[in-house]
């Protein structure tokens, strides 16, 4: 007798198939619930991530002992640890023609805090952060669009022009840009470009998808053009959580089909021991 047929004929080696075969069906069901499920959760974190109007920048510490710098399109500022706990309003240091700096920036536990609150000609809000909480405008009409990481948030109005631009830069560097109106004025200031008072045609003309960001943002969530540091992408989690879900089916697909052979083999072995069973009636 062959070893193969040895095989086939040993009650206890068909059970232990049997056994080995269950354990791989239960193992792969469950990692196909499970990579389903995470799988389910990842994308729906995906679709809150890219269609939230809500979030939050998350700048480093300050040194307090050194100057804080504010860039300003052309305009660098620095100012001196005090001058940055007592709260910095711009419009003290720099004049925009009737348009004062929609910004404020201080320090709350050591960590550099920013508001804004940014209005369109019509005087209505599309734009504000307070104290780091961001949020814009759902309405498309007021403003065409957002994209953010960690560091660096970025809304563009209906014309495709930045209407609010901030990047944390470093502990004690800020870059802002932003779109202000009164009734008689409009100020623009864009990282890309400078600051201006009442901006001719061309300018605004040049100003159009003179962007941080890469648009749209639901193709481009996170996409700095030229990223000025690294940051996790704000679909860094819920893409994780994606992958390690299709990892969890494709296992669970290749333990049920591994179920699918043991199954087919332990049936081969059932009826290769009837059959032999059988010939030996017949030959007694």
């Amino acid at each position: 007798m062959t070893p193969k047929r040895r095989f086939f004929d040993s009650r206890k080696a068909r059970i232990s198939l049997f056994v080995v075969s269950i354990f791989l069906l239960v193992i792969g069901a469950i990692f196909l619930v499970e990579g389903q499920n995470l799988t389910t959760i990842g994308n729906q974190e995906k679709e809150i991530a890219i269609m939230t109007m809500t979030g939050e920048l998350m700048p480093f510490e300050v040194d307090m002992s050194k100057p804080f710098e504010v860039n300003f399109g052309s305009n660098l500022l620095s100012f001196s640890s005090q001058e940055l706990a007592d709260g910095i309003h711009l419009n003290h240091y720099i004049n925009l023609v009737n348009v004062g700096y929609p910004v404020q920036i201080n320090v709350v536990d050591n960590k550099l805090s920013v508001s804004a609150d940014i209005k369109n000609a019509d005087n209505v809000s599309i734009a504000k952060i307070v104290n780091n909480q961001w949020a814009v405008s759902p309405d498309p009409l007021l403003l065409r669009d957002r994209n953010y990481n960690a560091y660096a948030f970025e809304a563009i109005d209906s014309d495709l022009i930045p209407v609010l631009q901030v990047i944390v830069v470093g502990e004690n560097n800020i870059s802002i840009g932003f779109s202000a109106h009164s009734a008689t004025a409009w100020a623009l200031v864009n990282l890309n470009g400078g600051a201006w008072s009442n901006p001719s045609e061309q300018t605004i003309n040049e100003m159009i998808n003179s962007t941080l960001f890469k648009y749209p943002s639901r193709s481009h969530l996170g996409e700095m053009i030229n990223p000025v540091q690294i940051s996790d992408s704000p679909l860094s989690e819920a893409q994780s959580k994606i992958t390690s879900g299709n990892i969890l089916q494709v296992l669970g697909i290749i333990l049920t089909g591994a179920f699918s052979v043991s199954s087919l083999i332990s049936g081969a072995s059932e009826v290769y021991a009837t059959f032999k069973k059988r010939n030996r009636k017949k030959r007694q």
